[in-house]
């Protein structure tokens, strides 16, 4: 899971601008959802950072999913641990 998030991440940051499908955007949330919840700090930490990183790469595509995000994000900020909920906080 990990490892996963972090190879999408290294897409985003080296791929040039192109907009993100919304079908995309659909399968993110799906899977946020799963990860944000994640019993493993490490993977709840990078799926915000990863967040952060769409947010910044199209931010139209993410805006159609934001309200649906939302439920984990503020779960997130009250998170016990501290790293991640800053990276929430940050994203």
């Amino acid at each position: 899971r990990l490892k996963g998030i972090e190879e999408l991440s290294a897409f985003f940051e080296s791929s040039g601008q192109q907009p993100l499908s919304l079908q995309f955007a659909g399968h993110f949330l799906r899977i946020f959802s799963k990860l944000s919840i994640d019993p493993e700090r490490r993977v709840r930490e990078a799926i915000f950072q990863l967040l952060s990183k769409l947010i910044a790469y199209d931010k139209k595509a993410v805006s159609g999913i934001l309200k649906d995000l939302s439920f984990y994000w503020m779960g997130a900020l009250n998170d016990p641990v501290g790293a991640v909920s800053s990276e929430a906080a940050n994203s």
